[in-house]
């Protein structure tokens, strides 16, 4: 019994068939940008949430937790960009130590 399907079907292809490049990249930046971005939706959505019940001093004191978030938001945008380059960097070391390895074995 095989699992091969007769030629007249065809399979179904994904968006990303072929190319796993954008497709890592489309992840990767996706990744990136929730991670920078969320702290500034929680104290946004509190900001907002202060306004609109009108306690004006606890949106007050909220404001200075809004532009630290944005700070964050800058900070990780370059320091995420920095580790994803070392890491694919050591991952390339890495998997060029195991062909070494392999073919010393073999």
């Amino acid at each position: 019994m095989s699992d091969e399907k007769p030629e007249n079907q065809k399979q179904e292809k994904s968006y990303f068939d072929g190319d796993e490049k954008t497709a890592r990249q489309f992840i990767n930046k996706g990744a990136q940008t929730l991670i920078r971005w969320m702290p500034l939706g929680g104290s946004g959505g509190f900001l907002i949430s202060f306004l609109l019940k009108q306690q004006w001093l606890m949106a007050l004191a909220m404001f200075p937790i809004m532009i630290v978030t944005v700070a964050w938001a800058a900070f990780t945008e370059s320091f995420l960009t920095k580790i994803q380059a070392y890491a694919q960097e050591f991952g390339e070391h890495g998997a060029n130590l195991f062909v070494a390895w392999l073919k010393a074995i073999a």
